[in-house]
């Protein structure tokens, strides 16, 4: 038995869930769209950011930061692929709450943790 072949959308078809879709965000049913994150000007921040960060005094994360550093293309940002993505925000979160942890005396709970690092796993 042969797939059923599905019939593209009209102009009009796509106009009608548009128009649906913005009323159930603007009655607050579903999420407002997520502006794209520029995955070139991420990578680019991050990768600056990292170069200067140095977890050196966490002897056991040594390791951790070449192999970190590796997982990435430094320097080249043109073609950012998912993979490169997830690293990024991995490297992202473990700066981010390196200074918080120093800010708070190495003293934070699991949920100021997930305060903390909740913007960036949403980007």
């Amino acid at each position: 038995m042969a797939a059923k072949k599905y019939k593209r959308m009209t102009n009009r078809e796509k106009d009608e869930r548009k128009r649906f879709k913005k009323s159930l965000q603007e009655k607050g049913i579903i999420p407002p769209d997520k502006p794209r994150l520029n995955r070139k000007k991420f990578a680019q921040e991050v990768c600056d950011e990292w170069k200067d960060y140095s977890l050196v005094e966490y002897a056991k994360l040594n390791t951790f930061m070449i192999v970190l550093g590796m997982m990435t293309n430094s320097g080249r940002y043109g073609n950012v692929s998912k993979e490169d993505l997830g690293i990024l925000k991995l490297k992202k979160c473990a700066m981010v709450l390196d200074q918080k942890f120093q800010e708070n005396d190495n003293k934070m709970t699991y949920e100021q943790i997930i305060e903390v690092l909740k913007p960036i796993w949403e980007l």
